[in-house]
């Protein structure tokens, strides 16, 4: 790994490099998504893509349909696109279905904005080779990129190799479904799509603006505020039941961060984001970077509507940064935002009482802990509850809520943490499982969970035998993104 860090730069300094050259090949290292701490690091995925310092330009102008077009069928929203696919299915050559093109739009901006690490929701290193005239690499002149600190990706192997082993992205079916896609659409479509894009950046960057006024006035940061909608199953419910899960509109959540922002609070919003983005790299990478020890202790924001899973023992569903905010009383509804937006230092005092009305989930009083002991129920007390008393929907609501969408004999649908996962066909996918504490939950063995987990995947065995015998295909059921859960066995 000798040239690893010999013309290694930022990433501002990188992308600028990059223009300069007439021709190169961008190399992209994507790290796992979904990671779990303290389980052996799965495998990068390694994309190329042969670049010219146009393909970088593209996003300081989005403002027409020919523009966005020509980016969407570039190069790099052709990288943004294969690791989304790679995110979403574990597949490369299908599209992400659960993305637009807006969305691609979106990302495929961010992936070249000098400010951001995150690339498609993967942490990133990327590499730039230069191409002689002839089209040979020119390794001894490549430029890299890593990603510093704790998020960034470990062990990643010298330019040489990853030039000989990335996959190029000319031929996968995911990028050559993309570019179908935007050939098919129609001027007006694409018109659309240059305004609405024009149009989120107009307030991103007043949302900017009003947080650099609120810091020149003397506003300290105070917290960090992560609007969080469900996405995935949404399309599953009832207009009217998508509609109570969901925030009012895009412009109430813009309203909602330049408020925010107003008040010296940094915010992102994660709803248009793929569900399985890690949420702290992305507060880490749109932070400044005085702030960024506090994405830890962000605070996670739903409509009042969201459906709320009411069993504390089913929160090690959610993703880890989600679940580490319940742990700590750190979810409220938009509810709470009016007194907040009343009384901004209560950002300084999220655990403040006056709050309580609006938090689902609240920790255990010091009372509560001894009841418990006296008891003699066994085990170490909950850190946190459920606060069953509060106005929120919980997911024993739900099926009541949405089951004339269920007819002819289908099957009823399965809630985590408010999202519905309907097992329609073989490949649907189960919830995700922290392995480590459901089957350790305190340090120790549980044989009941061991006994629980193997009567589970013994009914994989049982499904994939009956499907086999029937003369159709079954995929074994790992419960979760396939490499990660073989890799936490």
């Amino acid at each position: 790994m000798d040239d690893m860090h010999e013309q290694q730069s930022s990433k501002p300094a990188f992308l600028d490099a990059a223009r300069a050259m007439k021709s190169f090949r961008l190399i992209a290292v994507g790290g796992a998504v979904n990671q779990d701490p303290g389980h052996p690091q799965l495998p990068p995925i390694v994309l190329s893509a042969k670049c010219s310092s146009q393909d970088l330009s593209w996003s300081r102008n989005l403002t027409s349909a020919e523009s966005i077009a020509t980016m969407l069928v570039g190069p790099i929203a052709a990288l943004v696109c294969a690791m989304l696919a790679d995110n979403e299915d574990d597949d490369v050559e299908t599209f992400p279905n659960n993305e637009t093109l807006a969305t691609l739009t979106s990302m495929t901006y961010t992936a070249l904005d000098p400010r951001q690490s995150i690339f498609a929701g993967r942490v990133v290193t990327l590499v730039a080779i230069p191409l002689g005239p002839n089209g040979k690499l020119l390794l001894e002149d490549a430029l890299r990129w890593e990603r510093e600190g704790e998020h960034s990706i470990e062990n990643v192997a010298s330019n040489e190799i990853l030039s000989r082993t990335a996959q190029s992205v000319s031929e996968i079916g995911s990028v050559l479904a993309l570019r179908a896609r935007v050939e098919e659409q129609s001027q007006a479509v694409l018109n659309e799509l240059a305004a609405a894009h024009t149009l989120m950046m107009d307030r991103e960057n007043r949302i900017a603006e009003a947080l650099e006024k609120a810091r020149a006035n003397g506003n300290e940061p105070r917290a960090v505020v992560v609007l969080y909608q469900q996405t995935h199953g949404l399309g599953d419910l009832e207009p009217s039941e998508a509609a109570l899960r969901s925030f009012e509109s895009d412009d109430a959540v813009y309203n909602m961060r330049l408020g925010l922002a107003k008040v010296g609070v940094s915010s992102i919003e994660a709803r248009t984001y793929n569900s399985k983005m890690n949420i702290s790299d992305r507060l880490a990478d749109a932070l400044p970077i005085q702030e960024r020890s506090m994405a830890p202790d962000a605070v996670i924001v739903v409509p009042r509507g969201h459906v709320f899973e009411s069993d504390t023992a089913r929160i090690r569903m959610l993703n880890e940064y989600m679940k580490d905010a319940a742990y700590n009383a750190r979810w409220l509804t938009t509810d709470a935002l009016p007194t907040l937006f009343a009384n901004p230092s209560l950002f300084d005092n999220i655990d403040n009482s006056s709050l309580d009305l609006y938090r689902p989930y609240k920790l255990t009083t010091a009372e509560e802990k001894s009841a418990w002991k006296a008891a003699s129920v066994g085990g170490v007390p909950p850190a946190f509850k459920f606060d069953k008393n509060g106005s929120f929907r919980t997911t024993a609501d739900v099926p009541k809520r949405t089951s004339s969408r269920r007819q002819g004999g289908a099957p009823a649908p399965e809630f985590i943490g408010g999202i519905q996962k309907t097992r329609k066909t073989a490949t649907t996918k189960k919830p995700p499982r922290d392995l480590e504490a459901e089957l350790k939950p305190e340090g120790t063995w549980n044989l009941p969970a061991l006994q629980k987990i193997r009567g589970e995947f013994q009914d994989e065995v049982d499904r994939s035998i009956a499907a086999t015998n029937s003369g159709t295909e079954y995929q074994i059921k790992w419960g979760g993104e396939n490499k990660q859960v073989k890799c936490a066995f």
